[in-house]
């Protein structure tokens, strides 16, 4: 379902589900706390399981919220910041 969604290139070096979130956070699409296209892709693959999605975003906000108390937008040098995420890039 998510070969529609991931660059054919990033799918097909993939053998299974771990190879693709590996590759996807290798890109800086997803990182600690940075998991807006994760949530996205659940969107476009009309994606129902509200027990997940919502887990993610609460581990999201949770992640967000402890960087913020400690006024830090992210946790990795040299990695962007979790709130300019780009969905098109």
């Amino acid at each position: 379902m998510l070969k529609t969604y991931i660059r054919k290139g990033i799918v097909d070096k993939c053998k299974n589900m771990q190879d693709i979130f590996d590759a996807i956070e290798n890109k800086g699409r997803v990182a600690i706390g940075k998991y807006e296209f994760l949530l996205k892709i659940f969107e476009f693959i009309n994606y129902k399981n509200e027990e997940v999605i919502n887990h993610v975003k609460e581990v999201q906000n949770k992640i967000l919220d402890l960087q913020t108390s400690r006024g830090k937008t992210n946790t990795t040098p040299g990695m962007p910041s979790a709130g300019m995420a780009r969905l098109d890039s």
